[in-house]
């Protein structure tokens, strides 16, 4: 009985001593170079398409489909050009919103943001 109790303990020191947590850091993308001009149409546009936002956000309560996001992202204020890291389509997309932006896409917004947000 004792031999089984620290054959059991042995084993169980074996397990926990080969298991090892690997910290996966997220993919944060290239970084967006501020001076390099951000295009609405060809860069930011297409973030709402590949995330998904559009299955959503296709006219209610707004759209952030092709041709029509830019609109709402405007008559809706969800641009914040005195704050832009304050712009409720960096921070809506945080709070609850499947998994939010990846790689580089939130800074690419901010930075469009911060270049005057122009429907380009």
């Amino acid at each position: 009985m004792k031999k089984t109790i620290i054959l059991i303990l042995g084993l169980v020191l074996i397990g926990f001593a080969s298991c090892e947590y690997k910290f996966i850091e997220p993919d944060k993308g290239e970084p967006v170079d501020p001076e390099v001009p951000i295009s609405f149409s060809e860069q930011i546009e297409p973030i709402w398409s590949t995330q998904n936002c559009t299955a959503c956000h296709d006219g209610n309560p707004f759209s952030l489909l092709p041709g029509e996001a830019y609109q709402s992202l405007t008559t809706r204020s969800l641009i914040n050009l005195e704050s832009p890291e304050d712009s409720e389509i960096l921070t809506k997309p945080e709070g609850g919103h499947g998994d939010g932006y990846v790689s580089n896409q939130s800074e690419l917004i901010k930075v469009w943001i911060e270049q005057g947000a122009k429907d380009n």
